[in-house]
């Protein structure tokens, strides 16, 4: 059942909680840059309290992704967002292909 929201943070916060209320995993949606660097304090939450949490975060294109440029940010929208939450989530990827995703979803989805 979708339970929209105005803002991440709200968003993956109801999330961590439907899935502690409901016994199984929370998941919500974020834009990518601010929308996903606002859903990290509900992604503390749910690694301090164990509760599963799937959040699915949009990226910029491949072309406007820093890959090595010796720059520190392109812009606010191309926040790399892997690093930020590598230390609180026990898995972090960026998905660059559509066989990439349904092979680690699948991996994942079974442990």
């Amino acid at each position: 059942m979708p339970v929209p929201c105005h803002h991440e943070q709200a968003c993956g916060i109801a999330a961590e909680a439907w899935g502690r209320i409901r016994e199984t995993f929370g998941v919500c949606m974020v834009t990518t840059g601010p929308g996903a660097t606002n859903v990290i304090t509900p992604v503390a939450g749910a690694w301090i309290e164990s509760t599963p949490f799937l959040v699915i975060s949009g990226q910029v294109k491949r072309a406007d992704q820093l890959a090595g440029r010796p720059l520190r940010q392109g812009g606010v929208q191309e926040v790399d967002i892997i690093p930020i939450v590598k230390s609180i989530t026990k898995y972090a990827v960026t998905v660059t292909t559509r066989s990439k995703s349904a092979t680690t979803w699948s991996v994942h989805s079974m442990k």
